[in-house]
């Protein structure tokens, strides 16, 4: 196998790959660590799948779990923001 052909099995298949991408954006600690397990899934399955629109969704469905398990790192990281994991607001 030549380097191209390296690149090119490495290279994502849907595009939707971009936003698996951990960044320092994210705050240190279990969001990045959820961001991670969301990400190693996302690139097993780019590879493994074929291309279609099942495929489509099913990685389309996960980056909506991604995002939900990452706020609620996030609000586990930093309960001051006033919202529970459960959406409810807190005190009142």
């Amino acid at each position: 196998m030549n380097e191209q052909q390296k690149n090119e099995e490495q290279r994502p298949k849907n595009d939707i790959m971009r936003w698996f991408q951990v960044g320092e954006h994210l705050p240190a600690g279990l969001p990045r660590d959820v961001m991670s397990l969301f990400r190693n899934l996302a690139v097993e399955l780019d590879r493994s799948l074929p291309s279609g629109p099942e495929t489509s969704a099913g990685l389309r469905k996960l980056l909506e779990a991604k995002d939900c398990c990452i706020r609620a790192a996030i609000l586990d990281d930093h309960p001051e923001t006033g919202v529970s994991s459960g959406s409810a607001p807190r005190g009142g």
